[in-house]
């Protein structure tokens, strides 16, 4: 299983955020490069306990989005960010492209040297994951969005 915890696997999403650039357009969805950067920082900041978000929807949503963002199958490109993760309903704003870049990889980086028995924060869309479904997830999200912008 592809994992952000796999330090190959990890180096690889580095070396992909490396090659994006802010001229790189995408091939779906409504996001710049950088908003994008912005975007998947969020999401490795909530579970490394940088930012804390609620669990915001029931157990009965909650169970479908797991099996989405969970599942084996890349995400659909007409998948909509949670609020949260969206920059004009709360989510972090870009700031200069170099810094947050620097920023991403700085949070893959953690995310993958984190101890085993590290305590993840919840997901504001499933709740909590095990240590492997974090690592899974984070790949798919990361790969998903740099599929997105053609790196």
């Amino acid at each position: 299983m592809n994992s952000l915890l796999d330090q190959q696997m990890a180096d690889d999403i580095i070396g992909r955020l490396q090659q994006l650039t802010p001229d790189h357009k995408a091939e779906w969805g409504k996001m710049s490069a950088h908003q994008m950067l912005s975007h998947c920082a969020d999401v490795l900041r909530d579970i490394l306990g940088d930012r804390q978000t609620p669990v915001l929807v029931s157990p009965e949503v909650a169970e479908r989005a797991r099996q989405i963002i969970l599942a084996p199958e890349p995400f659909p490109h007409d998948l909509r960010a949670i609020k949260l993760y969206r920059q004009e309903d709360g989510g972090t704003q870009p700031t200069n492209f170099q810094d947050d870049r620097t920023t991403l990889i700085s949070l893959v980086k953690r995310l993958q040297s984190t101890a085993e028995n590290f305590s993840f924060g919840p997901h504001p869309a499933i709740g909590f994951l095990s240590r492997d479904e974090h690592g899974f997830h984070t790949w798919k999200h990361l790969d998903h969005h740099l599929r997105q912008f053609g790196v």
